[in-house]
């Protein structure tokens, strides 16, 4: 006799998407690194560094989260508009490494987010201070103040991303001892990017900066003003676009170091700037260069910068 068999119903397993519940939190690992984790919201980071070590940092109006012998500091804000400010509110003598990720692999063209490096005209004597910052493809804004640096190693690094960014760092202060290094990218999009130092550089001190603009129609703008008694390494770089790039230094009476200095336009129409200015009988040596590259550039220049502009003025 022929039974039939009923068919079992068969069993599909599914994965259920949930929504991210992630809760935003301030931690300590390994007694001296600080974590910062954001959520898909927009999230607000305050870091207060004492100068000694001793960190701490809050967000979202939480209470604050730090140790005594922080050494590193890690921030992932991760999706939303958000604001990481970071206050130096004492001399600066313990190392630190701080990294600001702003969200770089969450955020979309229409976020808006910022860093903001305060150091309250505090001076930075550790052995080194690094700091770096990853932007987003939103709209991304870098602003640092810095003071007076005395044998110290600081590394100042932001990538922009994509989108219509600003970077800005300003130090009022001496530079003397080992080095100071700023850089900024600004990837694709408008990009606006400053750098102003007031102060003498040591002998055997360097100082470096370079902001390249990136794709994009770029603002770009450097001022020096200062005796130059070690070497003051800048470069400017416009990428695709049309730039404007100004750039001027001033070695103060007295300076006996070194300047190297680049402007270059890249592609595009660009309207380029860089003056080198000296004193008569110094002895300073001023190596510097503005290129227009592809297109019809305007430079604008000392005499003792090299140019090969369309249109040149020396000024």
């Amino acid at each position: 006799m022929d039974r039939q068999r009923t068919p079992r119903p068969r069993f599909c397993p599914q994965v259920e998407t949930l929504e991210d519940r992630c809760c935003p939190s301030v931690s300590v690992l390994f007694g001296n690194t600080l974590v910062v984790t954001g959520d898909a919201n927009a999230n607000t980071v305050v870091i207060n560094d004492a100068g000694n070590g001793s960190v701490s940092a809050s967000i979202d109006g939480s209470a604050p989260v730090g140790g005594t012998a922080i050494k590193n500091v890690i921030v992932n804000t991760k999706g939303g508009d958000d604001s990481v400010t970071y206050n130096l509110n004492g001399t600066a003598t313990s190392r630190l490494n701080l990294a600001i990720d702003l969200g770089a692999f969450q955020d979309t063209a229409a976020n808006k987010n910022s860093a903001t490096f305060d150091f309250h005209g505090n001076t930075i004597s550790s052995p080194y201070l690094n700091i770096g910052v990853l932007g987003t493809k939103g709209t991304d804004t870098v602003t640092a103040t810095l003071g007076a640096i005395t044998d110290s190693y600081v590394t100042l690094v932001a990538y922009l991303g994509d989108g219509n960014d600003t970077f800005d760092a300003t130090v009022n202060g001496n530079i003397d001892g080992y080095g100071l290094a700023i850089a900024a990218f600004g990837g694709n999009g408008t990009d606006t990017l400053g750098t102003h130092i007031n102060g003498d550089i040591a002998p055997g001190t360097y100082v470096g900066v370079l902001l390249d603009g990136g794709a994009g129609d770029d603002p770009i703008t450097f001022d020096y003003t200062g005796q130059v008694n070690g070497t003051l390494y800048f470069a400017a770089l416009g990428g695709a676009g049309n730039d404007t790039i100004n750039a001027n230094i001033t070695a103060n009476s007295g300076s006996t170091g070194a300047i190297a200095a680049a402007v270059a336009g890249g592609d595009n129409d660009d309207n380029l700037t860089l003056k080198v200015n000296t004193t008569s009988g110094d002895t300073v040596k001023v190596n510097a260069l503005l290129d227009g590259g592809a297109g019809t550039d305007t430079g604008t220049h000392t005499s003792n910068v090299i140019s090969n502009a369309e249109n040149d003025t020396v000024v």
